[in-house]
């Protein structure tokens, strides 16, 4: 059955969102940005300015947040958060930033600028692309049925585990979830709302399952893997994830920002695939580590 289904929501998919893509499209195709990045192209040399620039270009925008060391994951200890504080420190540039999460900092607020950064270092490495099967893929109600469910970005109960078997079997994030609502911002940008489903062992102890919000965004085009087919750079934030106990208590997945995506797919009727998906199965997603699966 659900081979079924995924093979129907393929047909959909490429009729929906692939039929004006035809085939693969035959290149070469430039590096095509996002607007919002405000980088006048996508040369080494541009982006390399951009990351070593300030991060707070104009009195207008935002100032960064701080990033903390802890002494041990906030998430597992039951001491106060501010007593696992061990390092504070306010990032002025990308390459600050960058280096910091390298070292295991972590955010203390809304992290504004850590999508953008961690984008403009993977940014050193698009090259313009021969083929695309993603050319003409735009956030729209459609893209569900061929994103994974593995970019809603937001975990708990190992779901993370889960998401990742479910991309590597082709089941889209349409399949694998409710899909709520979809509202999309513009053709780089929208909120998904999802419902998740009732598909773990503790599902005794629930009485409803909440859904949340997650912003995706597109932010580049190109190559990022050095295989010639062209690939899709989209950012992702989730949060407000709830599930109510029959307890009366209430458990919140952890809010996830700033984690960035490389995306692609060799077929216009293929589910999107994460790339070097496995870097993204960290001890910082996953309540139990590491995924029980081969």
């Amino acid at each position: 059955m659900v081979a079924k289904r995924v093979l129907i929501t393929a047909m959909a998919a490429f009729l929906a969102v692939g039929a004006n893509a035809g085939w693969a499209e035959e290149g070469p195709f430039s590096v095509r940005l996002n607007p919002r990045l405000e980088l006048e192209s996508a040369e080494p040399a541009v982006i390399e300015g951009r990351i070593r620039g300030p991060l707070q270009r104009n009195e207008w925008m935002l100032p960064p947040t701080d990033y903390v060391k802890f002494s041990e994951d906030p998430w597992r200890s039951d001491r106060p958060i501010e007593d696992l504080i061990v390092d504070r420190v306010r990032p002025a540039t990308c390459a600050a930033l960058n280096a910091l999460v390298d070292r295991g900092y972590e955010p203390w607020d809304e992290p504004v600028y850590l999508d953008d950064c961690k984008a403009l270092r993977l940014l050193k490495r698009a090259r313009p692309s021969r083929e695309s099967f993603v050319r003409t893929l735009t956030m729209s109600v459609e893209l569900v049925d061929v994103l994974p469910a593995m970019i809603d970005s937001g975990a708990i109960f190992d779901r993370l585990c889960d998401e990742y078997v479910a991309m590597n079997k082709g089941i889209p994030w349409s399949t694998y979830d409710e899909i709520v609502e979809v509202s999309v911002i513009d053709r780089f940008a929208m909120d998904v709302k999802a419902q998740h489903p009732k598909t773990w062992e503790e599902i005794d102890a629930f009485e409803s399952v909440g859904g949340g919000w997650t912003r995706l965004e597109t932010l580049a085009w190109g190559d990022f893997d050095g295989d010639g087919v062209e690939d899709m750079l989209i950012s992702s934030s989730s949060h407000a994830m709830n599930w109510n106990l029959t307890d009366g208590y209430t458990t919140v997945a952890r809010d996830s920002y700033g984690d960035v995506y490389m995306v692609s797919r060799d077929s216009p009727v293929a589910v999107l695939h994460v790339i070097d998906a496995e870097s993204h199965l960290t001890p910082r997603l996953l309540d139990y580590e590491p995924c029980d699966y081969p």
